[in-house]
């Protein structure tokens, strides 16, 4: 396990609903609908954003969550998400659940190393209906995030490098954007880039100090530290597959979506000898 990709999912949960919109989120799913087959599975649910949609589109007992996070299992059952359940990160679908369709989560997949990602959808594989098919959502290394960390000198082969964007950002507090910039030897279209990212990080931090009752944008900086991985997992679109391959599932369509730096892997069961 890629230790340095680990969320803190519990302590997360109580300011995930600024972060549900980003990859696999109800907007990016709204046009697939009607192409999944139900029962559905939704693994990583979060807060419950994607299962909600599911729930409204579908019929609320044809959706159903599972997640490692307690919090975000309770905070998904209080927006009103029904058959939401505590998952075990090995084997999340418990034996009694089969499904025509299963959905990972963006996340999910981001501190698992090759093996691990093969073991999970092994797993996967035992809770899939004959004829179903897993999709799996991933960042990919594409996208104006991953711009951002390349144009900065932020990229690590298992991703983006957060641990230097939140440097960069500090430094600019400390300084300017401008100082920021020059030192760098940011201009043009790379400096638009960094000053948009600047500005972004910035709202972040000032919405999660005004959501904590604290006006002390340090403190909200140490949070989001705190609470992020030190790498943000970008995947390849070949070790998605080779994944699924070692789980027993064959990749038949592969999706990108490019604004939001996303990939989609649609699996079905592969013949096994």
């Amino acid at each position: 396990m890629y230790a340095q990709c680990l969320y803190d999912w519990d302590n997360l949960a109580e300011i995930w609903d600024l972060f549900e919109d980003k990859g696999f989120s109800p907007e990016l799913l709204a046009p697939e609908v009607d192409r999944l087959g139900t029962p559905v599975a939704v693994v990583g649910c979060g807060r419950g954003a994607v299962l909600q949609h599911l729930q409204r589109k579908l019929g609320p007992d044809h959706a159903m969550g599972f997640d490692i996070s307690g919090e975000m299992v309770k905070a998904a059952t209080s927006r009103g998400c029904a058959h939401v359940y505590l998952a075990d990160p090995d084997d999340p679908i418990p034996e009694a659940f089969r499904f025509a369709s299963i959905l990972v989560a963006t996340g999910v997949l981001d501190p698992l190393e090759p093996e691990e990602i093969g073991a999970l959808c092994r797993a996967l594989r035992r809770r899939l209906a004959d004829d179903g098919e897993v999709w799996i959502y991933a960042f990919g290394k594409l996208g104006p995030n991953w711009t951002v960390a390349q144009t900065l000198a932020a990229t690590h082969p298992l991703g983006i490098a957060n641990h230097l964007l939140f440097d960069l950002y500090e430094d600019a507090t400390r300084t300017s954007t401008g100082e920021l910039l020059r030192r760098l030897g940011l201009k043009g279209r790379d400096a638009l880039i960094a000053k948009v990212w600047l500005a972004g990080i910035d709202r972040l931090v000032k919405t999660i100090s005004a959501a904590q009752a604290s006006r002390d944008t340090e403190a909200s900086l140490a949070f989001v530290r705190r609470m992020a991985p030190s790498l943000n997992r970008r995947f390849e679109s070949a070790e998605l597959m080779d994944g699924a391959r070692r789980g027993g599932l064959q990749t038949v369509s592969l999706q990108t979506y490019e604004r939001e730096g996303v990939l989609r892997l649609v699996c079905r069961r592969l013949s096994l000898p």
